[in-house]
């Protein structure tokens, strides 16, 4: 299929700012549905049809009202929230860590998390969407610092990763 909403980082094309102006589009009708959010990432329509985004500057998980433009956060977490899966009334959220070269320190999210004397988290958070809570996480650890998306695997209960050149 082809995608329905996409998201950027600003409504032109400009190196990725440090502020609030990131966008979300709606492909087909070709206009802005919201704007003035913090990095949105990984647009989901949920099963009863609700645009969620996250916006990683800020770690907010919400929803967008594309009648309205308006973003309403449901959840927000201590990490750079950029990949998104909705599984009922959970959202699975990937965090990407804070690279070398940059600590997310100039982001809400960072700062949040510098504030208690932590990094920002890296792994993989499950969120109730109907509280808002994180239900559980996984920590990641290693060298990758960067989770770009998520694949929910429906009635898998012990998927393997291997790596590349592995036999």
């Amino acid at each position: 299929g082809s995608p329905a909403v996409v998201t950027a980082h600003a409504p032109h094309d400009a190196p990725a700012p440090r502020e609030a102006v990131g966008v979300v589009g709606d492909v087909a009708a070709d206009e802005i549905v919201a704007e003035g959010l913090y990095h949105p990432f990984a647009p989901r329509f949920d099963d009863a049809g609700r645009l969620w985004v996250t916006c990683a500057g800020t770690g907010e998980i919400g929803v967008v009202d594309a009648g309205t433009g308006r973003f309403e956060a449901v959840a927000r977490v201590d990490a750079y929230a950029r990949a998104l899966a909705l599984v009922g009334r959970w959202a699975v959220v990937g965090a990407s860590g804070a690279r070398e070269r940059d600590s997310f320190d100039h982001y809400p999210c960072g700062q949040r998390a510098k504030a208690q004397g932590r990094r920002p988290f890296h792994g993989l958070l499950v969120i109730d969407t109907e509280t808002g809570q994180v239900a559980h996480h996984l920590e990641l650890q290693g060298n990758q610092r960067e989770v770009m998306g998520i694949t929910v695997l429906p009635g898998v209960q012990r998927p393997v990763l291997y790596r590349p050149d592995s036999d």
